[in-house]
């Protein structure tokens, strides 16, 4: 049998309904049994007593039980039809209807019960008969004396051929539910498993990239919500295909760009009649494009590292304002250049941190050349520093173009750069993003189209290095 789930289940309802029938049979068997070899007790019991009656009526016991049995024997088989046995007070046989020499039963038991109970009831199987017997023994009495006993035997073999008939009944009843219960578990196994084969087969499409295949959840709730999870997946993976497959586009031609400069300025000056001027307007030109195409690739490169957590922190302990505030003059000269106003606002004199320099420095630096892209000409953009104790906090605010509410969600994700077309190849925020998680801490964003945008980063001052930053 093929080892597949629906087999599985079959095998595991079966055999629990195997248990189940078997301990109901077992059950079921006994207590046929015990009613049989009650009810045959009850009835030699009654008849004992009935039979006993009539010897109390017809046979004088004052001669003593020995007399008695020399006299009256004969009335003792006649009015009795099964075994009968007379024991003295000691237990000793003294008739027996079948002509034993001696008694069988077990005689401490029976006085036992005989001097609590006031009779004696026993099944057992003896040598003498190939049935089992029931017996019953009661006191023979002569006023109020007890003188003797009488024992009552009759064979269990129409009871024990009864309980085998109503065994075989059972049996046959058994063997047919639980036939007919495989049969249901195989059906009912089928109809579990189809929907999960159903769901493996959506897998196989998904891994083999076959993101077209369309599924609709069937089946109980369980693989339901299974269903709309993997649909759910699949239309993540669609939109990270697509982010991906944008973001392959923009970087190519963000790097066709300066290759392309590049490439064309020296073909221009190969040319010698080229003069000194266009010389160096065609070197800082290609110096420009060859540092726009190293800071691509770094930031390539760095995203690359972060994503898969081999990177390795160089923590120092410095002071953030003076660290702001050299940031700040490095932006001023194109604050000037593009006409903009860009300052630090903070209370704080000194505040002492220890973190990695340069990659905080990454993280602020992408931030506020965001901030520039984004802001027109006299716009403002501030960085607003806050010591919040164990923690800081610093904002990156301007009042540019600013974020619509549908891409608000998703500016940090990897590669998204939403419809405009200021953003290049749609990592730097990302890489943001990535270092402020690698230093536990947050960043929130509050913007409103026209209204400009607010990066609100939170750090702890003391950044502690966890085995993922390890390289």
């Amino acid at each position: 049998m093929r080892k597949s789930f629906r087999n599985y289940l079959t095998l595991t309802f079966s055999l629990v309904i195997l248990v189940t029938i078997v301990a109901i049979e077992i059950a079921s068997v006994y207590s046929i049994k015990r009613y049989f070899y009650a009810d045959a007790t009850n009835k030699l019991k009654n008849q004992a007593e009935v039979n006993l009656g009539f010897y109390y009526r017809y046979i004088d016991f004052s001669k003593g039980l020995e007399n008695v049995v020399f006299d009256d024997g004969f009335t003792f088989y006649q009015y009795n039809s099964g075994h009968l046995e007379l024991l003295d007070l000691d237990g000793n046989l003294l008739l027996s209807t079948i002509g034993l020499t001696h008694n069988y039963i077990d005689k401490q038991e029976m006085f036992k019960a005989l001097n609590t109970d006031g009779f004696y009831t026993s099944i057992d199987k003896f040598s003498y008969n190939s049935s089992k017997m029931v017996t019953v023994a009661l006191p023979i009495k002569y006023q109020d004396n007890v003188i003797g006993i009488c024992v009552f035997q009759n064979s269990l073999a129409e009871a024990d051929n009864a309980i085998l008939e109503m065994t075989r009944i059972v049996l046959t009843i058994g063997l047919i539910v639980f036939l007919a219960s495989v049969a249901i578990s195989y059906v009912a196994s089928t109809l579990i498993v189809k929907p999960i084969n159903k769901l493996r087969d959506y897998s196989d499409q998904l891994a083999k990239g076959n993101y077209n295949y369309q599924y609709k959840p069937t089946g109980p709730e369980e693989t339901k919500q299974l269903g709309e999870s993997m649909n759910y997946m699949r239309d993540e993976i669609l939109k990270r295909e697509a982010v991906k497959n944008e973001f392959i586009s923009n970087v190519s031609h963000e790097l066709r760009t300066p290759l392309t400069s590049i490439k064309g300025w020296a073909y221009t000056l190969r040319d010698e009649s080229t003069d000194r001027e266009l010389l160096n307007d065609g070197l800082d030109i290609i110096e420009k494009e060859s540092d726009r195409l190293a800071q691509m690739v770094n930031d390539l490169l760095d995203f690359s590292r972060l994503l898969n957590k081999r990177v390795k922190l160089e923590l120092k302990k410095f002071d953030l304002v003076k660290f702001i505030r050299d940031i700040e003059n490095q932006f001023k000269p194109r604050a000037i250049t593009e006409n903009k106003n860009f300052y630090l606002s903070t209370d704080a004199k000194t505040i002492e941190i220890v973190s990695d320099k340069d990659k905080l420095r990454q993280v602020f630096i992408n931030l506020i050349d965001n901030a520039f892209k984004f802001t027109e000409e006299n716009g403002t953009i501030k960085v607003d520093l806050r010591d919040l104790g164990d923690k800081v906090q610093i904002c990156v605010v301007d009042d540019g173009d600013g974020i619509p509410a549908k891409d608000i969600d998703h500016v940090l994700e990897k590669f998204y750069r939403g419809e405009t077309k200021k953003s290049h190849t749609g990592i730097g925020l990302s890489i943001v993003n990535e270092i402020v998680q690698m230093f536990n801490g947050t960043i929130k964003i509050v913007s409103e189209v026209g209204q400009g945008t607010s990066f609100i980063i939170v750090l702890p001052k003391i950044v502690e290095i966890s085995e993922s930053h390890e390289e």
